[in-house]
This record gives C-alpha cells, sequence and structure tokens, in this order.
C-alpha cells in the first residue's frame, strides 16, 4: 500500500507540473538517444575503415620516397636519386618470397572513338592484382611478358570501360592514352570506392611502359611489398629499410610502413571520438538529472 501510494503521489506531482515534467524527459531522452546514435555511427565508421584496409590486401608493406630538408639534401647531394624501378628489381632477386609491386601513376587522357575519359593510369606489374586482392572480370590483368616487353596493353576499371565502351565489350579493342594507341586485354571486377579511391576508375598498364613510353625516367612514386608470412611484417619491414638504405648509398630517403600502421592510426581517432562522445553523455545526463532534481524540489 505505501509503494502504491508513493507511485501515485509521484504521478499527482508529475501532472501538477506536467509540461516541466515533459521537457525535462524529453531532455533526457533525446540525450541518450543522441548519445546513442552517434556512438552507432563511430562504431560503423570503424567497421568500414578496418573493412576498406583489409579490403585492398592484406600482409602489405608500402615503401615511398621521402622528402629530405634542405641540409640533408646539401649533404646527401649526389650520392642517391631516390626511388627508382630498379629498387623493385633489386628487392626481388633479394628477398624472392615477397610480392613487389612497383607503381607510377600518370594523368591522361583515354579515348576510343568519339569517347573520352580523363583519369589517373597506374603503371604496375601483375602481383598489383594479387596484393590488391582485385580481378579482372573479363580479359586478363598484365603479364610479367607486358612488363619485359613493354607493351602497349591496358586493363580497364569497370566504370572506364562502361564509359568508353558502353555495353559492348571492350576486350581487343584500342584506346589511345595520350598520344599513343593501346589494346584493351582486360576489365576488372567492380569493386567500388575504397578508402577514397574509386576502383572502378582505374587504369593499369605495364609498369616498364608507363616509365619508358611516358615518364622518361626509371623514378617511382612508391611500391607494395606483399609478405607471405604475417609473423615476419616488422622483420621484413626493417630488412627492406635497412637493404634500401644501402642501396642508396647510406642515404635515408625512404619510408617502409606496415598496413597496421594504418589500422593503429583508425583506432587512435575512433579512441578520441569515444572521449568526445563519453563527455558529451556525462554533460547530457548531468542536464538531465539537474531538471528531475528541480522537478523534484517545485513539488515539495
Amino acid at each position: 500500500m505505501i509503494l502504491g501510494s508513493i507511485i501515485l503521489d509521484a504521478f499527482k506531482n508529475l501532472s501538477a507540473n506536467a509540461l516541466r515534467s515533459a521537457l525535462t524527459m524529453l531532455g533526457v531522452i533525446i540525450g541518450v538517444a543522441s548519445v546513442i546514435a552517434m556512438i552507432a555511427i563511430v562504431e560503423g565508421g570503424q567497421l568500414w575503415l578496418v573493412s576498406s584496409i583489409e579490403r585492398l590486401g592484406t600482409n602489405l608493406l608500402f615503401v615511398w620516397q621521402k622528402s629530405l630538408t634542405v641540409e640533408e639534401q646539401r649533404l646527401f647531394k649526389g650520392r642517391s636519386t631516390g626511388l627508382h624501378y630498379d629498387d623493385a628489381i633489386a628487392i626481388q632477386a633479394k628477398f624472392p618470397h615477397l610480392h613487389v609491386v612497383p607503381r607510377v601513376f600518370l594523368e591522361q587522357q583515354l579515348k576510343a572513338g568519339d569517347r573520352h575519359f580523363s583519369g589517373e593510369v597506374t603503371g604496375t606489374s601483375p602481383e598489383f592484382s594479387m596484393a590488391r586482392n582485385f580481378q579482372a572480370e573479363q580479359g586478363r590483368f598484365l603479364q610479367q611478358a607486358d612488363i619485359a616487353e613493354w607493351k602497349r596493353v591496358v586493363t580497364l576499371g569497370k566504370e572506364v570501360a562502361e564509359r568508353l565502351f558502353g555495353s559492348e565489350s571492350a576486350i581487343g579493342k584500342e584506346v589511345n592514352i595520350g598520344d599513343q594507341r593501346f589494346m584493351v586485354i582486360g576489365v576488372m571486377q567492380p569493386k567500388g570506392i575504397i578508402y577514397g579511391s574509386n576502383y572502378d576508375e582505374m587504369i593499369f598498364i605495364p609498369v616498364t611502359t608507363a616509365l619508358r613510353r611516358f615518364q622518361g625516367t626509371d623514378a617511382l612514386r612508391s611500391m607494395i611489398v606483399h609478405v607471405p608470412d604475417r609473423d615476419r611484417m616488422d622483420q621484413t619491414m626493417e630488412q627492406l629499410h635497412a637493404f634500401l638504405i644501402q642501396r642508396h648509398d647510406g642515404v635515408d630517403d625512404v619510408q617502409v610502413r606496415n598496413q597496421g600502421d594504418f589500422l593503429d592510426a583508425v583506432d587512435r581517432t575512433i579512441w578520441t571520438f569515444r572521449i568526445v562522445l563519453g563527455g558529451i553523455a556525462v554533460v547530457a545526463l548531468v542536464v538531465g538529472g539537474i531538471g528531475i532534481m528541480n522537478i523534484m524540489l517545485v513539488t515539495v
């Protein structure tokens, strides 16, 4: 009976201050719901980012040119000219168990008949398909013979093929890249946008073709190295870094990063968001609690 009387009195007091009670409850409900929604968004974003990174391939090391300070450039002048295709060949020879993927990027316009497409052409090797878990849906990807002979062949992303050839098969068709004619040998499977890059708009030609027919030098922008054994990632990263410094006459002008470094950066960002959201949750609940206390004091 006492409990029932207390509950009845509580409802009477709430009814006497209906508007204040409703606004207080609404504030608490909105505050808690907002926190739950933001947490769900952050967790979903984390899963999406991690999934995107893993869809790009696993057990990967990234090698790219490191910018030197003015003092370092003066000190090391003439000793190293940076990352080159010969470095990729040397790494593959020194570490035959690894899969080395050299990369060079060219901004070019493609033309097939009266249709045009402007985009980034990637000069790379056959290992790219395996390292990035990216397969051809029609035709084939690049092969070693294409690299050795500087062939003018191209594999198109799904969207590029549709833009240039519509519903027709692109295999065996000719396309102009810049002022040079290439034959389409493959169309990649749909992959979509991953980590800011639209893989369906990618265009692949042999790395040697890109270097010698377009760029005119053997300088590389970056390399990807696939390590078959996940447990040897850190060891391999250190070995590669030391090997490249040795090849570059002692000049530390390259960076080698583990794919796990990107995942760690994602985790740190998500952790920061969680702290911020935790603070928002505390503020929301404190404000709601003050509102409830205000109603209780009014009814005394």
